[in-house]
Order: C-alpha cells, then structure tokens, then sequence
C-alpha cells in the first residue's frame, strides 16, 4: 500500500455507507452523534478495554485497532509512512465545513467524553461560523488526494508555515465532513464519500465520515493501516448499538464556542495547487466512470446454506464464479480477501477463488443440454469443499499471494533482477502483481452498514457482500464498459448483480430440487 503512488482516490482507499438506528433531525445532529459515539469507542479502545478476538479457538491479533484513530498516511518519496499518535493525548476530532477546518476536544479535563449536547452545541457553533463566511474556506485536503510524490513536495511546503494546523488534522482521533448535497440512493453517497467535494476532504486520514444535508451517513477509509472488516466495522457495530440507547429529541440547539478554527498561511502558488488538485479529482472521478449497485438478496442467507451443509462464503463464490461465467463466456481469475490475524501483525492473504471445481460447476450449468440435476449438486458440493480447503489454508498462512510478494519484494531490496517468474504473462494473468479482473471480500455485518471497494483493473469488477441469517447484501463496483477493454460486450455492476442474484436463485433451486427427489426415495 505505502508504496503506491498513485492518488488514493481512484487508487487503495475504501468507502461504504452507514444507516444509524434513528433518522437524523438535522446534518448538524447527526454529524454530532456520529462524533460522539466514536469518541466513546476511541476510549474504549486505548483503556485496552476492547475485548480480545478468537476464531476457532484460535486468538488473533487486535493490532491493527491501534491504527484505527488518531493515524495519517503521510506522503513521502518513493513510498509513504504511518504516522500513529498517541490517543491518550490526542482526543480532539476535526470537523470540515465548505473548506474550513475546525477542531474540539471530545474528552473533558479529567478524561470523560463530554455529553451529547456539548458536542452538538460545538458542530452547531462551526456549522455556523463556516456558514457567515462570504467565502469558503482553502480546502487543503484537496492536495491529499493529488499522486503521492507530489502531495509529499507540496506537504513539506505546507508543513514550513502551517505546522500547528497540519498537525491538528493529521493526530485528530478521525475526521467529519459536512457534505452539500443529499444523495438520490446510497449509490451517490458513496461516490461522493470517495471522490466528491475534495476541499472537504482530507483523504489520508484512516477514518473521514461524510453526512449529507439530510443526515445520510457515508465513509471514506485510507486502507493502509487496517482492514475494515477486522477494525472498521466492529467501530460501526459498537456506534450502532450506543446510539440505539440515545433516541432523536427534536431541540434547538445554541451554537457553542469551544471549537478551534484552523488557519492556513498560504501562499498564491499554493492557492493555485489547491485548485489545481480539486480538479483533477474531478477529471479523475469523470474517468472512473464508477458504477455501484448496492442490494440485499432476501431469499436466503446463512441458515439455509449452513442447513444444507454448506459453507454460506463458499456459497457466494461459486454464485460470483457462475456469474462472471455466464457474463464473459470463460473464467477468470478471483481474489477473495481472508485475514492472517492468526499471526504477529497479520493483515490478509488470497483465496484464489477460480478453483478447477469451480470452473467444472459453472461449465456443467451452462452446459447444452444440460447434465443432470443431482451431478450438477454434486459438482456444487465439490467446489463448496474446495473452496473451503482455500480458505483453511488461507487463514493458515498456506496461501501463495503473500509468499510470493514477500520474495519479489527481497529481490527487490537486494537489488537483484526481477525474477523471471514475475515477467511470466501467466503470472498477470492468474492475478499476479494485482490484475485480478474479479476482487471480491466477506464483510459480514450488521443490515445498517455495507462497504465497497474500486475493481482492481479498468474491466474488473468489485464485489464486497455481507452474509446474514436471511439475506446477502452485496455491493458491486464497476467502471463503464469500454468496447477497447472487453471487447464489445460490456457488463456494468447492474448486470453483474442480475447475473449473482441469478446464480444464486439457480444453485438454490438445485439444492432443493435434488433435496426433495432425495427424501422421496
């Protein structure tokens, strides 16, 4: 990730979207709830309250919940840095309103979390000192979204004159942006969480909320310093259920003072590099085309699949491979994320979905005529198991992916020639280097939050899903199609969900189909 140098919007961060338990009476009550509620994980979190997680019996690491707050990706030459401060000093958060930067502690002089009205009374006091301003505010979060080798000139430029507001954004527990435009559905919530107004913006911090006019919740997350599955996403179950307890009371709210407003000395040029930034970051999101389809499935969900003795993620793959197979007429290469947590500071590793089972399944269900149903079931069980097989070996340090990083990246300190097998066309094709054309990953959550990811290549597909009791939601990313990439016949993430709810449907009637001739006879 650090090594990436290009501009992480468009590039490595994340983005998803929030549903809180009560619909918000203001942008300004839910902009405060949401700082709140994080306030009180953030203290929960460096008390070491937080409990530690097992799998299986197996503990697994908690680290990367120590680069959840208070962390900044912070640009460099050739490759960038972390910079993690410490959050028992660090406990103020940062709040962006039409290009001002603002900054309040949420924790009182004795270590609490100040209580729900002083925290809205202080967004209500920003909310209104941006909006007496003629003009907005500078933006410089725009230049974090520039390519890596320049924000890192631009930044050290920054740095000389502005250290103490720099300072205050890159330590803040996280940050909150005040969007400007209600979203239409989710979809548009979650472009403009990831590539919307960059002035209010600051793209290398691990966590930025974005509250619509009307209270709409979505996010944006820098990847490098943890997986949102392993850190994310427990964070947004933990604000859920707080804010469960704190119900929606209609009050007028007197704007407080006990904020800070963040000045920047900036000089024309670097007025112009802000500008100039911004739109890029337009040209850039008009080239992505970024298309999303965001769904729950309810026809099923973990009961069921688990009721036939089948593995639900295992599941979902083969549903995505039988997809993309039916859409493209041939089988592609597949990363699916799994957590290394097992070991000292583990991140992921691949399962590499695309299976030769896999690949016999999705050939016999395509098939003209088609074989029977009961081989096709027993094909669907094979590729259940083997997927299966992936994952244990995954979670067991057994994959390739990593391993095979790990050497290129000591060829590469060692100053020695690229091996030979990383120049292998094969090795791009099988998803080597970060080419696979299908990226996929289990979030599974609650229903009120669903996250997402860019495809990795420019005719790829993203597919992040949550597995629940009784549904499967799924979000899918795509660009649009490009005659020039896909020869012609294009899909877009909305055929790809009619496609998986398809193949879906079809391994269920298959299953029940086999299931009932099976306890007739």
């Amino acid at each position: 990730y650090l090594q990436g140098r290009e501009p992480l919007p468009g590039g490595t961060n994340v983005f998803g979207c929030y549903t809180p338990p009560h619909p918000a009476v203001s942008q300004v009550d839910m902009a405060a709830r949401l700082i709140w509620a994080t306030a009180h994980y953030h203290r929960h979190l460096t008390a070491g309250a937080v409990e530690p997680q097992t799998e299986g019996g197996h503990p697994l690491s908690m680290h990367q919940y120590t680069r959840l707050f208070n962390t900044t990706r912070v640009p460099g030459r050739e490759c960038d840095n972390l910079q993690v401060r410490d959050g028992t000093t660090h406990r103020h958060a940062v709040v962006m309103v039409r290009g001002h930067y603002f900054c309040f502690n949420v924790y009182t002089t004795d270590g609490r979390i100040h209580d729900l009205p002083h925290v809205a009374a202080q967004v209500q006091g920003m909310h209104e000192w941006a909006a007496k301003q003629s003009i907005p505010g500078a933006g410089v979060g725009a230049l974090t979204a520039n390519p890596r080798d320049l924000w890192a000139r631009q930044r050290a430029q920054l740095q000389a004159s502005n250290s103490s507001s720099l300072d205050m954004v890159e330590s803040a527990i996280c940050c909150l942006a005040f969007g400007s435009t209600d979203y239409s559905d989710m979809s548009d919530g979650i472009k403009d969480a990831y590539y919307g107004d960059s002035f209010n913006r600051w793209h290398d911090k691990t966590l930025v909320y974005v509250v619509s006019p009307t209270g709409q919740v979505c996010y944006n997350m820098e990847h490098s310093p943890a997986d949102v599955p392993s850190s994310a996403l427990p964070l947004l179950k933990y604000v859920h259920n707080l804010l469960c307890t704190q119900p929606v009371q209609p009050h007028q709210l007197e704007a407080g003072k006990d904020f800070q407003v963040l000045k920047w000395d900036l000089s024309q040029a670097q007025l112009v590099d802000i500008h100039q930034a911004a739109a890029a970051t337009l040209r850039l999101s008009a080239g992505l085309s970024l298309v999303v389809n965001q769904h729950r499935f309810r026809a099923f969900g973990v009961k069921g699949i688990r009721a036939q003795r089948l593995s639900p993620d295992a599941f979902v793959q083969v549903a995505i491979q039988l997809a993309m197979f039916r859409l493209r007429g041939r089988f592609c290469s597949t990363y699916e994320s799994c957590h290394t947590r097992r070991f000292y500071h583990g991140r992921t590793e691949t399962i590499r979905s695309a299976s030769p089972e896999a690949l016999t399944f999705c050939v016999a269900m395509t098939q003209q005529p088609c074989p029977s149903a009961h081989t096709c079931l027993e094909l669907l069980q094979r590729a259940n198991q083997a997927h299966r097989e992936l994952l244990h070996m995954a979670l067991a340090g057994q994959g390739v992916d990593r391993h095979l990083l790990g050497l290129l990246l000591i060829a590469q300190r060692e100053g020695l020639p690229t091996p030979a097998l990383y120049l292998d066309p094969a090795y791009a094709l099988s998803g080597g280097g970060g080419t696979y054309p299908i990226s996929t990953s289990n979030a599974s959550s609650e229903e009120h939050t669903l996250m997402g990811f860019l495809p990795m290549v420019p005719d790829g597909v993203g597919v992040c899903y949550s597995l629940g009791p009784d549904s499967i939601a799924w979000m899918i990313t795509t660009n649009k199609p490009n005659p020039a990439l896909d020869g012609g016949g294009g899909f877009t993430a909305d055929a790809v969900h009619g496609g998986l709810s398809q193949a879906l449907k079809d391994m269920w009637k298959l299953v029940h189909e086999v299931g009932k001739a099976q306890s007739k006879l």
